[in-house]
């Protein structure tokens, strides 16, 4: 006999709590959200289930929410809209504010930023960044060599 598992209620309920925190109404955080209040409102009664790309759009108003909070660089790099590679070099050579957590991964220090430091860096270094206007031309991957010095080498 197959046993049906039902989905716990825990998705609302967060959704419910990240409202909460940001002191929202339900009018004010459907809008945030951009979905119809009719839809948010049984979301947030928990007669039906949210989507995940809903909470992701939850979780991303309440992280703008508090600018100060210290935020993973790949967290950062979501909200921002850049490569995390992005910020990773910015950290490097100076133009990112980061500290360190005491928590490691993979034996290196993980690297934390304020989102208002994430969105300086945007605005001052990012987008004032000057770009080349046309491509290089490619690199040819063959040497091109007279026939004779080639035959010459064989010889």
């Amino acid at each position: 006999m197959a046993v049906l598992r039902s989905r716990s209620p825990l998705t609302s309920l967060t959704l419910r709590q990240y409202r909460k925190a940001l002191g929202l109404s339900q009018a004010q955080f459907a809008a945030e959200l951009s979905v119809p209040l009719e839809t948010y409102r049984t979301w947030d009664s928990g007669r039906r289930h949210v989507r995940s790309e809903v909470l992701t759009r939850a979780n991303a108003c309440a992280l703008r929410h508090d600018p100060h909070a210290s935020l993973p660089l790949d967290t950062s790099a979501l909200l921002i809209h850049v490569h995390v590679r992005t910020l990773h070099a910015a950290a490097k050579d100076g133009r990112l504010h980061v500290t360190y957590d005491t928590r490691t991964t993979f034996r290196r220090l993980r690297r934390l930023a304020m989102l208002a430091d994430a969105e300086y860096f945007l605005h001052a270094h990012f987008e004032t960044a000057v770009w080349p206007k046309q491509r290089p031309a490619r690199l040819s991957t063959r040497c091109r060599q007279p026939a004779d010095a080639v035959c010459n080498t064989r010889r």
